[in-house]
């Protein structure tokens, strides 16, 4: 979750309560706001995916990929916008995923998933030392594309539309060092 002044967000339900004083707690499963989109965990996962690729495409290209992956996409139904913006990109969207020892498993490869059925250019990239390999939260190992120094430092894929960042890399990732997105 990324946090700007008076940002409307979701999380879930433990952790709601730990929002500091500038987050506006919303009771949905997805929140979209002008800056970010929020979700409550694991299981909303593909809502939280689809309601990136209305963002990012329209919301015809998010229900055909809910079609495709038999699934009810219905935004609005469980999902609150505020501070409506356009988030469209001309081409094909750049998004960065940076990963870490720790991450959510389902909500990662949930969401990576889901935006490269939508054709999305989506680069996983290791936040740890130890290379591109990673070890989920529930023991899943996953191999990145890249590590997140390599995707910073190349002039061919180191600006990006969109950067996710999955349940517990927020607070697993290897941000003692300072790294430049």
């Amino acid at each position: 979750m990324v946090y700007a002044p008076t940002l409307p967000a979701t999380a879930h339900p433990l952790f709601v309560d730990k929002f500091p004083p500038e987050v506006a707690a919303v009771d949905a499963s997805v929140v979209v706001d002008a800056s970010a989109v929020t979700s409550r965990g694991p299981a909303t996962s593909t809502e939280f995916a689809l309601a990136l690729v209305e963002q990012l495409y329209s919301k015809n290209k998010a229900e055909q990929i809910a079609k495709e992956m038999l699934v009810r996409y219905d935004a609005g139904y469980t999902i609150d916008e505020v501070n409506s913006v356009q988030w469209k990109c001309n081409g094909t969207p750049k998004v960065l995923v940076p990963v870490a020892n720790g991450t959510e498993e389902m909500e990662l490869i949930t969401i990576i998933d889901v935006l490269r059925r939508a054709d999305a250019d989506v680069v996983v990239a290791s936040a740890e030392n130890a290379g591109v390999e990673i070890v989920a939260r529930h023991g899943m190992r996953i191999v990145a594309d890249t590590t997140l120094d390599e995707a910073a430092a190349d002039d061919q894929t180191s600006s990006f539309d969109l950067i996710i960042l999955p349940a517990s890399s927020i607070h697993e990732l290897s941000l003692s060092k300072p790294i430049l997105i």
